[in-house]
């Protein structure tokens, strides 16, 4: 806490003997604390500036990127491979399916075409990251209220991904982008576990994968 320093001159008026006479005055009044909160008001301007700065516009980010429109609208740089996902405000805490099909096998464990199940899922933002979340059905108290709050409490929703946020919202729209890989290049098939069982420790190498979009998605509607 600043103490306020005050230089008065005189509590009303100070009188200066002056060539014989009194001449007077007037009262001067210093107080530090003025400068200090208008150097810090300026500070916290710029810092909110920066701050909203930070982010790179939408359209900047997918400039010259190939658009694919669906459920979800994505992004693709052939040159780089890179695929941005864009998400809008009322695709969040919306529960969707996802249906998981393995497309190539190994030619020993794995076999191409498998049917790996489905799980109904929702996005959630949280600060600057977006969560892939499996939503529970497995323990459910339909009807009851005080036994549901007990189950979300002890019973998490199982977290499948995440992403950072790549771009400020889009001007109309408020949505903004992610990266697909970050969110989708996970274990999902969970050949990790399955390998592991069988003492062969395979695991996912995030380092030579790749996200692309099937071919159905690119084509004309």
């Amino acid at each position: 806490m600043h103490r306020s320093t005050f230089l008065i001159c005189s509590a009303l008026i100070l009188l200066l003997w002056s060539g014989g006479g009194w001449s007077q005055v007037t009262e001067v009044t210093v107080t530090p604390d003025d400068s200090v909160k208008n150097g810090a008001a300026k500070s916290d301007s710029a810092k909110s500036k920066k701050k909203k700065s930070a982010d790179k516009p939408f359209d900047e980010v997918v400039e010259d990127f190939t658009v694919i429109k669906g459920l979800f609208t994505f992004y693709h740089e052939e040159e780089t491979g890179k695929v941005y996902m864009e998400i809008l405000p009322e695709q969040l805490e919306k529960t969707y399916l996802c249906n998981i099909t393995r497309e190539a096998g190994d030619g020993a464990l794995f076999d191409s075409g498998a049917i790996l199940g489905e799980f109904p899922f929702f996005l959630r933002k949280v600060g600057k990251k977006i969560y892939f979340l499996e939503q529970n059905l497995k323990f459910r108290a339909d009807g009851s209220p005080p036994l549901q709050q007990v189950i979300e409490r002890d019973i998490s929703d199982a977290l499948k991904g995440s992403a950072k946020i790549a771009s400020a919202p889009h001007d109309t729209r408020g949505s903004f982008l992610i990266e697909a890989q970050d969110l989708f290049l996970e274990d999902i098939g969970e050949v990790g576990h399955l390998t592991g069982r069988a003492k062969m420790s395979y695991s996912l190498d995030k380092g030579n994968s790749y996200f692309s979009l099937p071919e159905i998605l690119s084509a004309q509607q």
